[in-house]
């Protein structure tokens, strides 16, 4: 345990610096509290007590031996991330001036992206499908066929995002506010389906909103969403087999919600190092191979061209062998009655660990501080297609900073095809837009 606290001590000390330091963007530094506190800090520190620690299905030592390989893992990576924030240029691509400061060219990202949402909200608002449903390996493999519209909505999404943090001077009150309350409606719907991280969208941006412009009705907002959040927890939990929660039985159990029931939402969604020490245990340290980062080159390739695609991120080929179902797979809990739903949060440094060894892992470090260290110069630049990708790599609400290599290496090629689309048709138009006005 002593180590442990001096390991998050370490973190902190860490993220005080980077707060500190005018050379990293507000926002940024929002997300990297977000993602060290919420998946790495917290669900350690409640392991230090009795309730949790034996709900821990797994040796404790080993736990905590790993769970410390994790905090190592995430102080290097923030501390490279420093270093290259400090020391290294920003890549002219992600800084200089281009058709995506258009005035142009952000009202038909606007307009575009508005229908796009509505349309998405729509569709939610009239689905029947659950959110168990919705995780089912077979929902997901009819999803994979509609791959180009889930891709779609996403874009208009974070778009909008963007568009709603970091151009709300551009796009006037009128807009702003369309903007916020079609984004409050869509992230409202996903959780009232039983997801419940996306409430926590609306608390990071009026986080955002109030630490960038200190107006009081916006941290009245934090404080209210936070406390709907947090309350709300176990009875979202509760009811994500039905088809659509209801407000009276979510106000149900609100109202008999307790700290210890929010306590016990946040270690089991958010300990994911438990969940990637099942991993370990059953397959041991880089014995996996490269197959987990290898399939990923297909991702891009239609199954109608190529019918025996390996599953992107699958040491197997198949939905099976994604890191998330094998940890379930191997759960002490699950894995005698395992089903197409179960599936686990998997820690990026252990997947790594896991997959290829310590070689990988050192890799990785390498590989989630330049993440951080792009991230920043993106968000300097705040260029809107470049905002939209790094916002879906995080899967923002998640807002995981330590991406793993899988991820990265399939959101690259997604990326790539649609920056060049929109270069191909926007980049010789006007590109002499100012950035100083929109902020």
């Amino acid at each position: 345990m002593e180590w442990s606290l001096l390991y998050i001590a370490m973190n902190a000390l860490m993220i005080v610096v980077i707060i500190r330091d005018k050379s990293f963007h507000l926002f940024l530094k929002l997300l990297i509290c977000v993602s060290y506190f919420g998946w790495n800090a917290i669900p350690l520190i409640l392991s230090f007590f009795s309730r949790y620690e034996s709900a821990i299905k797994i040796n404790i030592d080993i736990y905590r031996y790993y769970a410390n390989v994790n905090q190592l893992f995430f102080f290097f990576t923030l501390f490279f991330a420093y270093l290259f924030v400090k020391y290294l240029r920003y890549p002219k691509l992600f800084v200089k001036r281009d058709f995506q400061y258009s005035p142009t060219f952000l009202l038909r990202l606007y307009q575009v992206s508005i229908i796009i949402l509505i349309i998405r909200i729509i569709t939610l608002a009239f689905s029947n499908i659950s959110y168990l449903e919705g995780n089912n390996i077979e929902s997901i493999s009819e999803k994979h066929s509609l791959g180009m519209l889930q891709m779609l909505y996403d874009f208009a999404i974070y778009i909008l995002l963007a568009e709603c943090l970091f151009y709300g001077n551009f796009l006037g009150k009128k807009r702003f506010n369309y903007v916020l309350i079609l984004l409050s409606a869509y992230f409202l719907l996903l959780t009232f389906n039983g997801g419940r991280i996306y409430i926590f969208a609306l608390v990071i941006v009026f986080v955002y909103f109030a630490l960038k412009t200190n107006k009081k009705k916006y941290f009245f907002a934090v404080v209210c969403l936070s406390t709907i959040a947090f309350m709300s927890l176990s009875g979202l939990a509760a009811l994500r087999g039905q088809d659509r929660i209801k407000g009276i039985e979510l106000y149900d159990n609100f109202k008999d919600a307790t700290l210890y029931g929010v306590f016990d939402e946040l270690f089991t969604k958010t300990n994911s190092v438990a969940y990637s020490c099942y991993l370990i245990i059953h397959d041991g340290i880089g014995n996996v191979g490269s197959q987990l980062y290898t399939s990923t080159f297909y991702a891009l390739i239609p199954r109608v061209f190529y019918p025996k695609k390996p599953q992107p991120g699958s040491v197997d080929g198949t939905l099976y062998g994604t890191p998330a179902r094998l940890s379930a797979a191997y759960d002490p809990d699950i894995k005698s009655d395992y089903n197409d739903i179960s599936n686990n949060g998997v820690s990026t440094s252990l997947e790594a660990l896991w997959a290829m060894g310590w070689s990988m892992f050192l890799l990785q470090i390498v590989v989630c501080s330049l993440f951080i260290f792009f991230l920043n110069a993106v968000l300097i630049g705040r260029k809107p297609l470049f905002v939209y990708f790094f916002l879906s790599l995080i899967g923002f609400p998640v807002c995981i900073l330590d991406v793993s290599l899988v991820k990265l290496l399939m959101g690259v090629q997604r990326f790539f095809i649609i920056y060049v689309f929109f270069l191909f048709f926007c980049g010789k138009r006007n590109s002499t837009g100012s950035i100083t006005r929109w902020t």
